[in-house]
């Protein structure tokens, strides 16, 4: 029989290396993972990528820092410094959209057309057509 699912952390077995979370502290239910680890580990190492998205280990793929990332964490024990995905990348402008999208949905839709223009994303291009949807802008979605 496995641990249990709805135990703390610092109550199953634990390791002896700090961990090393990587996330966006900008995903609402990401940010949470600092509360999760820090009772089991107090001097875990967050990595936090700003508009990395829910998936940040694909998005650090996609901008070829995902390989060079985790050899530092296996083979050294580091976490190397890097530039997160910024102003100018697909998934930065994708995922600034939902920041935007409560507060200030013209942005959010500068933010995706941004995004599209860079790269296409069949995720970003149904968020582009809801949010047109949503803005009545019927039109511009049919288009």
């Amino acid at each position: 029989m496995g641990p249990d699912p709805s135990g703390d952390i610092k109550d199953g077995p634990l390791s002896e290396h700090q961990p090393v979370v990587i996330f966006d502290p900008n995903v609402k239910n990401d940010a949470h993972l600092r509360d999760l680890v820090a009772p089991a580990y107090p001097n875990f190492r967050a990595v936090e990528v700003p508009y990395g998205g829910h998936t940040v280990l694909v998005t650090l793929s996609q901008t070829r820092l995902l390989k060079p990332i985790v050899l530092g964490i296996i083979e050294r024990d580091e976490v190397i410094a890097f530039d997160p995905p910024a102003e100018g990348t697909a998934i930065y402008h994708g995922e600034r959209e939902r920041s935007l999208i409560a507060t200030d949905r013209q942005a959010a839709l500068v933010e995706l057309r941004k995004s599209l223009a860079i790269a296409p994303s069949k995720r970003f291009f149904g968020m582009l057509v809801n949010l047109l949807i949503r803005m009545g802008d019927k039109a511009d979605a049919q288009r």
